[in-house]
């Protein structure tokens, strides 16, 4: 979503929704064929490793400058695990490579939609094992005290 929201006129609406994506990577045959059943249009699929790259360095760099404060509430192990995590982010997508990849996707939705998903039965179960998974997750979230430096926080989103 990173770089849309300016298009998005309903903010508050769009937070909301945002606030109960998790973080995952995605799929791009799976992904393309979801949106080949949605009544949206693939407009241009762009290579945005580049982007990636900066940003993951900028993410790096704030949380360079606010150690102490991280430190002092999360502990020094969530300190170091997203400074790996973005260390490792930066310098993965500074490089040319197919193991590593980010897209900038931009769809539309046509004038003449019908507004109609046309899922098959695969895509469908899929969804529905992805939904259970992320509630198993969010489930074994819970169980982790908060504020403990070995809790992760749920609301921690990666890049």
């Amino acid at each position: 979503m990173k770089g849309v929201i300016e298009d998005l006129s309903n903010y508050r609406a769009v937070m909301r929704s945002l606030s109960r994506w998790p973080f995952r990577t995605v799929f791009m045959p799976e992904f393309i064929e979801a949106v080949r059943k949605s009544p949206f249009e693939l407009m241009r699929i762009d290579n945005d490793r580049r982007n990636c790259h900066l940003w993951a360095r900028g993410v790096y760099e704030r949380w360079m400058r606010n150690r102490e404060r991280i430190e002092a509430d999360h502990g020094e192990r969530l300190w170091r695990t997203f400074l790996l995590l973005n260390t490792g982010v930066a310098v993965t997508m500074d490089r040319r490579s197919h193991s590593a990849t980010a897209y900038r996707v931009v769809l539309e939705l046509p004038a003449d939609t019908d507004g109609a998903f046309h899922t098959t039965m695969t895509v469908g179960a899929i969804d529905r094992a992805r939904g259970l998974l992320r509630a198993v997750r969010d489930s074994l979230f819970g169980l982790w005290p908060r504020g403990t430096a070995a809790a992760p926080d749920p609301g921690m989103n990666g890049p």
